[in-house]
């Protein structure tokens, strides 16, 4: 219950990657602890919060420019009962995180996926900075499936309610506020604490009895390093806190 949006603009001979977050939980589920910067003793240093039910995240952003984002993918819930899964999705992002490029999310991704069960889920890369790229990664339960999202709409979304109709509702509202490269800067924390067409479980910033959207984050990667903002509870409600940065290679 997620929803993700990005836009790439010219940025000193490279590329801007501005991406903002929602993040869609259930009421019960504890509160997250905001973000840090975090230096893993292998890997890159990156900026993430950490969820203390699952021990890992839902979000990071490191000094190469590199954003994993990760969403569920209800549509094959279904198939795979509880006791299927072994190892929480968030840790994915955790061990990911400072992750030097693709090839080595990857590998690591699919390592992971040899050694350990997990329930379904969708898996966004984004980087910015000398280069552009959107990735996704979606796991079923049985078969892991990759595809490039740089000619797609830049808006992901899930949703444990009527899940297709749903994002394709987000996806009206994105397109309709957007133009053809994505939202602009000004735009994006707008969209994101909308509660077109109504205030609910259709919203992008989602209200429902069981669930609701418990954070926003608002990340950007270019040449000149890595910047992440964060609203703690709804947007609709809460405001960005300052930046936390990194240059690259710090």
């Amino acid at each position: 219950m997620c929803t993700v949006t990005w836009r790439f603009t010219p940025d000193s001979g490279g590329w801007a990657l501005d991406l903002g977050f929602n993040r869609d939980e259930r009421r019960d589920r504890p509160r997250a602890q905001p973000p840090r910067v975090r230096r893993p003793e292998a890997g890159l240093p990156f900026i993430a919060p950490r969820d203390p039910a699952g021990g890992g995240s839902w979000l990071a952003l490191n000094t190469a420019g590199l954003c994993l984002g990760l969403l569920n993918l209800y549509e094959a819930e279904a198939g795979v009962p509880d006791r299927d899964a072994s190892f929480s999705r968030g840790r994915l992002v955790w061990q990911l995180a400072g992750s030097q490029e693709v090839g080595q999310v990857r590998e690591g991704l699919q390592r992971i996926l040899e050694q350990e069960r997990l329930r379904p889920f969708q898996l966004l890369l984004a980087q910015g900075g000398a280069l552009r790229r959107v990735d996704l990664w979606r796991w079923d339960g049985r078969a892991l499936l990759e595809s490039d999202l740089m000619a797609e709409v830049p808006l992901l979304s899930s949703s444990s309610h009527r899940p297709a109709a749903v994002v394709a509702g987000r996806r009206m509202l994105h397109d309709a506020v957007a133009g053809p490269a994505g939202l602009a800067s000004a735009d994006r924390f707008v969209f994101h604490r909308s509660h077109l067409p109504r205030r609910g479980p259709w919203s992008v910033c989602m209200h429902r009895p069981d669930a609701r959207t418990v954070s926003y984050s608002q990340l950007r990667a270019s040449g000149s390093g890595i910047s992440f903002r964060y609203a703690a509870g709804a947007p609709c409600r809460s405001a960005l806190g300052p930046a936390l940065r990194l240059e690259p290679g710090g």
